[in-house]
């Protein structure tokens, strides 16, 4: 592979990182330190801890590639949180001038699964992660969180030409429905 992509999903209270390599994919988990509570000065300071974590990752790497997810697909109390660690980590990307697309997560699910979550009946998680786990040669079971960093890493490296895994033609359909990849300096 001429380069690392890397596939992110951003959230709170977690938030993962997947980087492709000459060997497959590995994925690391970034977590503020315990003791953040709710108040502004708080999430500030955990919002600055997981962007720089996430920054240092990711210039480790240098990679041709960032694709993460798009703001605030997360359900309920930790949304609006997650919405502005989303903000920070992409802003420092663009400061950088990192190449970033944005997937959202039921584009990276028809690329996991094959399903369109619109029109097809849905598999249950469970499945969807063994399978996963097996085709993209993960020791340890994926969470979801894992998972989406890992399906965005891997759409990534799979939109550039070169796939980390084989995927049968209906889930790399899901690739021509990426709004907009972004340009890649090779």
């Amino acid at each position: 592979m001429r380069g690392h992509v890397i596939g992110m999903h951003l959230g709170l209270p977690t938030s993962h990182v997947a980087i492709t390599t000459d060997y497959g994919i590995t994925v690391h988990r970034c977590t503020p330190s315990a003791g953040y509570g709710p108040s502004t000065p708080e999430l500030i300071r955990r919002h600055h801890w997981m962007a720089r974590d996430i920054g240092l990752t990711v210039a480790q790497f240098n990679p041709v590639l960032v694709v993460v997810n798009q703001p605030g697909e997360q359900d309920g109390s930790n949304r609006w949180d997650s919405h502005g660690l989303w903000w920070h980590v992409v802003k420092d990307l663009v400061g950088d001038l990192r190449p970033i697309s944005v997937i959202d997560d039921d584009t990276a699910f028809t690329y996991a699964t094959g399903v369109n979550r619109a029109t097809d009946p849905l598999p249950f998680e469970d499945t969807v992660l063994a399978r996963l786990t097996d085709r993209y040669g993960q020791e340890r079971r994926l969470t979801s969180g894992q998972a989406a960093a890992l399906i965005r890493a891997a759409m990534g490296a799979d939109h550039l030409g070169h796939p980390v895994a084989p995927v049968p033609a209906r889930h790399r359909a899901a690739l021509d429905s990426v709004e907009r990849w972004a340009e890649v300096w090779r």
